[in-house]
């Protein structure tokens, strides 16, 4: 009778812990091809990214006032001439007219993504990105920063190409984009290279500026 009632207690264990190691076991595939799907995401995304990059660079190779950085970030350069003025969240004429040129020509090539890419990607965001030079304390500088974003974001809703887009990526851009400020802490030296502290030799003329930034994100999970 105990023999009896050892012997399935023991049969019991063994099932047991076949079943936990067969549980452990899933978890753990599972585990893995969800890694392999999200490197797998990732990859698309950083091959997409350099798909955009190339498309900007051919989009703006006759623009010598802009430039493509990483991620497909939309620098200006300053040529001698700035983009704000010390302290001033106003464009000065000099960036209004390179504006001009670039707000039709980005928009079209993002209209185009939106139209073409669609069900595959989408467009998180349109950020427009504001930043100063290290003169002044951070607060100051993070409110002038997002006032020269949103200084822009004002200048393209008023602009003429952009009143005539196609109502509904018209509203798709109204919806996804954001200004946004960064005080000085992403400081451009002399080459227009970002640096991470400023504490580095920086342009104090470069870093006063605004970047356009698209982040995109792959539909298919």
């Amino acid at each position: 009778m105990f023999g009896g009632w050892a012997e399935n207690e023991e049969n019991n264990f063994w099932m047991s812990y076949t079943d936990l190691v067969t549980g452990f076991m899933i978890i753990f595939m599972v585990i893995s091809l969800a890694l392999s799907l999200l490197k797998g995401e990732k990859k698309v995304l950083e091959s997409k990214y350099a798909e955009l990059i190339g498309e900007f660079e051919e989009v703006f190779k006759d623009q010598n006032a802009i430039e493509i950085a990483d991620s497909a970030t939309i620098r200006f350069t300053i040529q001698d001439k700035s983009l704000f003025q010390l302290r001033n969240h106003k464009p000065t004429p000099y960036f209004e007219s390179v504006l001009d040129s670039f707000i039709p020509l980005y928009y079209s090539r993002l209209e185009t993504f939106y139209n073409e890419s669609r069900d595959s990607f989408t467009i998180q965001e349109i950020r427009i990105e504001g930043h100063t030079d290290s003169l002044g304390d951070y607060v100051n500088n993070l409110i002038t920063s997002s006032a020269r974003a949103m200084e822009i974001q004002k200048y393209i809703v008023r602009h003429d190409y952009f009143k005539n887009l196609d109502p509904d990526f018209q509203n798709f851009v109204l919806s996804n984009s954001i200004a946004c400020g960064y005080a000085y802490t992403r400081p451009l030296d002399t080459a227009g290279v970002s640096k991470t502290s400023m504490e580095q030799i920086y342009d104090a003329d470069r870093s006063r500026r605004v970047e356009f930034r698209v982040l995109i994100e792959y539909n298919e999970k």
